[in-house]
């Protein structure tokens, strides 16, 4: 009987999108890609938490790890592909290369350095789960297992089995709206009858 919505400001001014980053989208599990896409050691993806530029990859040792996707020299890409193959991780500046488990193995130039040593400056880690095939990542210290957030989600949507699902492909849709008007959109059914009748 009584409705009401948001602000408009929250909407669009855009201290909200920071704040939105900050507390929502760097504090709670993001989905970033398939486990099907890192199959085989040194498979890489790309993917973007936000705003900061991840990538996950499978190691020889046939762990998942996530990281930013950034060097620690001078904050150059490691990865520029979507997705690939590599047998290090290779800073697109200056060169600095890096094992798939994250510790620094090269620096060009760099390697007489005083007070430098090299295992001070691995990548940073960012936690990546696997949950029914989908990896998510969390830029949080402290936050809540994936698991325990998906934890009802298989029985809910049962007959259906989505680590059954084979990944196919992703497709990127860039929306000019601020992600709440689509969720808003996205989460009330009153439009249904009318554009999606079937």
């Amino acid at each position: 009987e009584r409705a009401e919505t948001l602000p408009s400001s929250w909407y669009s001014d855009p201290a909200f999108h920071e704040t939105d980053k900050e507390f929502i989208f760097s504090t709670t599990w993001q989905y970033v890609g398939h486990v099907a896409q890192v199959q085989q050691p040194g498979d890489y993806i790309l993917g973007t938490v936000a705003s900061n530029p991840v990538i996950v990859v499978r190691g020889k040792d046939n762990i998942l790890r996530g990281f930013f996707n950034v060097c620690r020299h001078r904050g150059g890409p490691l990865a520029i592909e979507e997705r690939g193959n590599c047998h290090i991780l290779q800073c697109k500046y200056h060169g600095w290369t890096y094992l798939l488990d994250g510790s620094l193995r090269g620096t060009p130039k760099f390697d007489r350095t005083e007070l430098f040593d090299k295992k001070d400056f691995g990548l940073v880690p960012v936690d990546v789960e696997s949950w029914e095939g989908l990896l998510f990542m969390n830029l949080a210290k402290k936050r809540e297992p994936l698991i325990k957030i998906m934890n009802n989600i298989p029985e809910r949507i049962k007959p259906h089995v989505l680590s059954d699902r084979k990944f196919f492909r992703r497709i990127h849709y860039d929306v000019n709206c601020n992600w709440k008007t689509y969720v808003d959109n996205y989460l009330e059914g009153y439009h249904l009858p009318f554009v999606h009748p079937e």
